[in-house]
């Protein structure tokens, strides 16, 4: 199954707290399980696909992601999915599974955090992931009329999570100029399982 990655390892790593030497088959997992189970309920099946469409589009024929899609994803889902990727990595990317057992990761430059001091970096990168979540659904819904995959309730089997009662809908959005940069400076990805 190919997997079509809405950030690449590599451009994850150059606007997150995660680590450059981060391996990038473990950082790809972190984005792929992030975006299945957290990015995919808040856009709905329908809109995610279009997304994963439109760079499937840019990094293949080199078509360009429509203006109202770019802005969305690089604005505002990347926002989002970082703090999503941050929060799972505290973990993740802590702790590795080894034949012989479950244990944390260390060097010689790093000490593991305790499980108090893992669990308060979570919460503030649960509080980072609901911020960017509401900005992401207030953005949305504010611009309904360009994102029709958003009330798609016929393709697909997940629909967009109903509106938080701490998002806004006053809050008024202002589009941001994009660059015509190329696919990987972007920070698209397509890869394989």
């Amino acid at each position: 199954m190919q997997r079509i990655q809405l950030i690449s390892a590599d451009k994850l790593k150059d606007i997150s707290f995660i680590h450059k030497n981060m391996d990038e088959k473990d950082v790809s997992e972190i984005i792929w399980r992030c975006q299945e189970v957290s990015i995919q309920p808040i856009l709905g099946t329908a809109l995610y696909k279009k997304l994963q469409s439109d760079i499937d589009d840019l990094i293949t024929n080199g078509t360009p992601i429509p203006a109202n899609y770019k802005i969305l994803l690089e604005d505002y889902v990347w926002s989002c999915l970082v703090a999503y990727c941050e929060m799972r990595g505290t973990t993740n990317l802590n702790w590795k599974m080894r034949e012989q057992a479950v244990g944390t990761n260390s060097d010689q430059f790093v000490r593991a955090g305790s499980k108090q001091e893992t669990k308060d970096l979570q919460d503030t990168f649960q509080n980072d992931a609901t911020h960017y979540r509401n900005l992401l659904i207030g953005y949305i819904r504010a611009n309904i009329d360009f994102f029709a995959e958003y009330l798609d309730r016929t393709n697909g089997n997940i629909f967009p999570e109903e509106r938080n009662s701490s998002v806004d809908d006053s809050i008024m959005f202002m589009n941001i100029p994009f660059c015509g940069c190329d696919p990987g400076e972007r920070g698209y990805k397509i890869g394989d399982r």
